[in-house]
């Protein structure tokens, strides 16, 4: 229960959340990369494991693009060819993760963890569907999910590029991910 004397914004803006109920959850189908979920148990993020890819990359995303239409970005060292077969969905893609019904912190979780999974299974490129929403982003036309995507995705180093998919496969809903090449003999 939340002290209304402390903070009576916040209390009124919560009046109406009710705890989420079990069919509302989404599991993962079994084909997908083991997603950890977070429990009211685990309050703090810092003790949900997961791993990272071995190596450290500070190369910066250049030709960003982020609009309530598109989501874009490459690192500098892609060339621009292929970051254009990548937003014309030349790049065939090898899996997807759906972030629908996740909360801000178990979508970047999982997502951190799809990405680790990806990689290290040598996948070239993903389509990641974080979904449209409205509240956030450019004229708040953006939900919470979409609009830290690109933050998420550039902060993984396993990450080369990603665009916004066809309507095919999403739309402005999804992204596709291009990942880097696993690292041998690591």
């Amino acid at each position: 229960m939340v002290d209304k004397t402390l903070d009576k914004d916040w209390a009124e803006e919560i009046a109406d959340v009710k705890p989420l109920k079990k069919k509302d959850i989404v599991v993962p189908a079994k084909d997908h990369p083991p997603v950890i979920k977070v429990t009211r148990k685990q309050e703090n993020a810092e003790e949900i494991p997961h791993s990272a890819p071995p190596f450290n990359n500070t190369e910066p995303f250049i030709r960003k693009v982020y609009t309530s239409d598109i989501l874009a970005a490459s690192r500098a060292g892609l060339d621009e060819r292929t970051f254009y077969k990548l937003k014309k969905g030349q790049v065939p893609y090898e899996h997807s993760f759906d972030l629908h019904g996740f909360t801000e912190t178990q979508a970047h979780l999982s997502l951190t963890d799809y990405l680790n999974w990806a990689y290290t299974e040598g996948l070239r490129c993903v389509i990641i569907v974080h979904g449209k929403g409205k509240g956030y982003g450019p004229s708040e036309q953006m939900g919470i999910i979409k609009a830290q995507t690109p933050l998420w995705l550039e902060s993984h180093v396993g990450v080369l590029a990603y665009h916004t998919t066809l309507p095919k496969h999403g739309g402005s809903g999804a992204v596709y991910v291009m990942i880097r090449k696993p690292k041998m003999g690591k």
